[in-house]
């Protein structure tokens, strides 16, 4: 990924998963030269709940912000990765929402096959079905906004340094 990040011209690449490793969700979020692949922003982090995973990663695109947008300087990558970060994020976003939306069908589904339900298990995953849904599609919406600012950002500039 980061040799095509580099044919392209980028300065970096973020990759981020979300892991639901028994009750526990394990957030892991990177940022890589294109050049040579190798990290300069590291962001790993185990919660409990979904409001905790959006609230962890509103917690690393401010640290990655904060860590990356230094001066030339200090070893920090260019200005031009920094302009990038909300277009990068906005990836990380519509992935995670996505797959809230994956989850949300798949309750859907799960309700649609043939069998006795009790009432208050069909009414918990239509519950969680709905919270998905809304959710999943909240952070697509977002995603786009971050992606389109990110490149228009990134196209136009910002103030001088």
């Amino acid at each position: 990924m980061a040799e095509l990040a580099g044919a392209l011209g980028a300065d970096g690449v973020i990759t981020g998963e979300i892991a639901l490793v028994g009750k526990t969700y394990q957030l892991t979020i990177k940022i890589l030269k294109a050049n040579d692949a190798k990290p300069v922003f590291l962001y790993l982090k185990r919660v409990s709940t979904q409001d905790e995973v959006l609230d962890e990663l509103d917690r690393a695109a401010k640290l990655a912000v904060e860590q990356l947008a230094g001066s030339p300087g200090d070893g920090a990558p260019s200005r031009p990765l920094a302009r990038l970060l909300p277009a990068l994020g906005g990836i990380v976003l519509g992935a995670v929402g996505a797959g809230l939306l994956v989850q949300s069908k798949h309750d859907y589904d799960t309700l649609n096959t043939p069998a006795n339900w009790p009432l208050a298990d069909a009414k918990g995953l239509v519950a969680s079905g709905s919270s998905l849904q809304i959710a999943g599609l909240a952070l697509v919406g977002v995603a786009v906004a971050a992606l389109v600012a990110g490149v228009l950002w990134y196209l136009l500039g910002g103030p001088a340094s």
